[in-house]
């Protein structure tokens, strides 16, 4: 955890430390929310074993998946951390999960006009905001099979425990035409 939390943000050593003191350990069942859409929040979490799904809710009540969080990986969401209000999107375990999980505010309220506070805060929204950017440009542009293809290339440490029904949600495709590309890439029989 403590070489993660390195990295974003430049932070002091005494701050990962009380980063450390903060954060509690705790499992997330498989199916279960670390965050809610809708839902105040203030939790950042380290992922020690296990993986999530970001989604947000459709007006058909379906869950469309934008991104993925496995080991040695943050979860958040980042207006809602950022403001102290509602999520915009849930972070959902898809397999049982243990966190390290910090109330945000706690850990950065005494701190909130420092240089640091705000480059994690930077660090953290241009992470969340390059991930977004990249893959509406993936969506407008690609065709679902090289969708699929960058995915697995990002993903490929990930992809056999990922749903087929959530990646063909992230690719923006039905899970028949995800079942149609791989069986055309030659992936299933």
């Amino acid at each position: 955890m403590r070489i993660a939390l390195q990295s974003i943000g430049n932070l002091p050593q005494a701050e990962i430390e009380r980063f450390v003191m903060l954060a509690k350990r705790n499992k997330i069942n498989l199916g279960s929310y670390f965050i809610e859409e809708g839902v105040e929040t203030n939790r950042l979490g380290y992922v020690e074993s296990g993986l999530f799904q970001n989604v947000y809710g459709t007006e058909k009540g379906d869950n469309c998946a934008f991104g993925f969080t496995a080991e040695n990986g943050f979860i958040y969401e980042c207006h809602a951390m950022r403001t102290f209000e509602v999520a915009h999107y849930s972070v959902q375990a898809i397999e049982d999960s243990i966190v390290w999980e910090v109330d945000y505010r706690a850990w950065v309220e005494p701190f909130r006009e420092t240089a640091w506070w705000n480059k994690i805060l930077l660090d953290l929204t241009t992470l969340e905001s390059a991930g977004k950017s990249e893959r509406e440009i993936r969506l407008m542009s690609l065709t679902g099979r090289e969708r699929y293809t960058h995915f697995r290339e990002q993903y490929s440490h990930l992809e056999n425990r990922i749903k087929q029904h959530m990646i063909a949600s992230y690719l923006g495709i039905s899970p028949v035409s995800l079942s149609r590309i791989r069986r055309d890439m030659g992936l299933i029989v």
